[in-house]
């Protein structure tokens, strides 16, 4: 989360990941009767060879991180043991700090 100093009761949320592209190509997906033979071949080349097989048959490009916009929220009240926020949808969220003891799960 972020906020700015011109409006600092206003958090933005991002979602960070990571982006996996991978080629075309590896298990055939088709279900004629013709390919299915094939199809459960490729899957036992696929498991027998482990991991590192896979990778090498469908190599993947790993991009990132990446952040995309997850929405933000609005501070409307804050002390030591409570928050009240407003979110980007319109939603109120009230959130209460619990002492150590007394968590309920």
């Amino acid at each position: 989360a972020s906020a700015s100093s011109s409006d600092p009761l206003r958090a933005n949320l991002k979602v960070v990941g990571l982006d996996l592209v991978g080629s075309s190509g590896g298990i055939s997906t088709s279900t004629s009767e013709s390919t299915s033979t094939s199809t459960i071949t490729n899957i036992s080349n696929v498991l027998g060879g482990g991991p590192a097989k896979f990778f090498e048959d469908n190599p993947l490009e790993l991009r990132g991180p990446l952040k995309t916009p997850f929405g933000s929220f609005e501070v409307l009240y804050l002390d030591e043991d409570m928050r009240i926020i407003k979110t980007y949808q319109g939603y109120l969220a009230v959130n209460q700090r619990q002492l150590p003891g007394e968590e309920w799960f």
